[in-house]
């Protein structure tokens, strides 16, 4: 019976500490690694930028605010 109750605690405290290990790397390379450049640094600067390819609902929310801005950016560049 001792020897059962060894063997589970051993296990236990091998699995957590191979957890916290794994999850320290984790955490680890999340602060280190690099963050790339946005895209966009705002909704606003969406219709200008040709690289950036956007698949939304007709008639939704930011279809509709899409397009105001659009339109607002096409009568700018006319004037």
């Amino acid at each position: 019976m001792r020897l059962a109750a060894r063997f589970v605690v051993a296990s236990w405290c091998l699995a957590t500490l191979v957890l916290v290990c794994a999850y320290n790397g984790l955490l680890t390379s999340y602060v280190m690694a690099s963050n790339p450049r946005p895209l966009v640094a705002a909704i606003t600067d969406l219709p200008s930028q040709q690289s950036v390819q956007l698949l939304i609902d007709e008639g939704r929310g930011v279809d509709l605010l899409l397009s105001v801005i659009y339109k607002i950016e096409q009568k700018t560049c006319l004037s």
